[in-house]
């Protein structure tokens, strides 16, 4: 059932949307693993997650729009 549900919910939200918002899940993640596994990351895989998920919302924003 919570397929069909994530489905269904993803029908109101924009292909845009969904790509940023699974591209930054990382960042989150990380900081939870980190608070709750004591895992440790280096500075620069917390700079790679925040380039990628920057990236991909300068790529999808900055395209034409269609009418």
């Amino acid at each position: 059932m919570s397929s069909w549900f994530q489905y269904e919910a993803l029908k109101y939200v924009s292909f845009p949307t969904q790509v940023l918002s699974k591209a930054s899940k990382i960042i989150p993640v990380m900081i939870m693993s980190k608070i709750i596994s004591k895992k440790s990351y280096k500075y620069h895989e917390y700079a790679t997650a925040v380039v990628i998920s920057i990236g991909t919302g300068i790529f999808l924003l900055s395209g034409e729009k269609v009418k």
